[in-house]
């Protein structure tokens, strides 16, 4: 797990990956955080995460592209957890 400073204006917090089998993201801030799967997180749109909130890609709810995130307010710390294959292969 990382965490991943995200300001009020678009930060990459994972890169495309065709491998990927899960992540998870989790707002540890106290503000809103917006995540977008795709390349334009932007205020007020995207999967919104509140203070403790979480959001997973799994193998039910897969995505590989880029995954970017942009702050409502201030500077927000977001955990990030990704799992490629090879990684649950090893446990």
């Amino acid at each position: 797990m990382s965490s991943v400073q995200i300001p009020t204006s678009r930060t990459i917090v994972l890169a495309p990956n065709p491998n990927r089998e899960y992540a998870a993201f989790v707002n540890n801030g106290a503000d809103i955080v917006r995540l977008e799967l795709g390349n334009n997180a932007r205020t007020g749109s995207g999967i919104r995460l509140t203070s403790g909130a979480s959001y997973e890609i799994n193998k039910d709810n897969p995505y590989y592209g880029i995954v970017t995130a942009i702050s409502e307010a201030g500077t927000n710390e977001l955990s990030v957890t990704e799992k490629g294959v090879q990684d649950l292969l090893l446990g």
